[in-house]
């Protein structure tokens, strides 16, 4: 089992926002049992935080189709990686759509995926728990700058 866990900025107009969330999903919630694959979406702002699982190869692919999306652009892969086992075998797709709160800086994902990586075992369950905790605790993880 394999998981991927990406970052990337939405091009469109901000008030085109819901109606692009609601296709990308239609989409994936069709397309991606087809392939075998679960996940979950976040949205910030404009930013789209989104992790999956699946096997490597259909995996692979659908993120191959992803980075072409012409929605997004900055597509920054943060973990591709194998897992143990499948643990959103029950989330075709879930989605979080965060545009209610104040903007984060979601650059502290990849300062948390290098200590994560070198800490602990690749878990989508664990990841999505610590993204959970940073909406919800977000000034307490504001970085600091030396």
């Amino acid at each position: 089992m394999h998981m991927m866990m990406y970052i990337s900025d939405y091009v469109g107009d901000y008030q085109d926002m819901p109606r692009d969330f609601r296709k990308i999903l239609v989409a994936a919630r069709t397309n991606n049992p087809l392939v075998g694959v679960t996940g979950v979406l976040f949205f910030d702002q404009h930013k789209f935080i989104q992790i999956l699982e699946g096997e490597k190869e259909p995996l692979h692919e659908l993120v191959d189709k992803i980075k072409l999306d012409p929605k997004h652009t900055n597509f920054k892969l943060l973990m591709d990686c194998e897992i143990a086992r499948r643990e959103l075998s029950d989330w075709n797709m879930k989605a979080f759509d965060l545009t209610g709160q104040a903007g984060k800086d979601w650059s502290i994902l990849e300062d948390f995926r290098d200590v994560y990586q070198a800490t602990f075992k690749p878990s989508s369950q664990q990841i999505i728990v610590w993204l959970q905790r940073f909406i919800k605790d977000y000034p307490s993880f504001k970085r600091i700058e030396h």
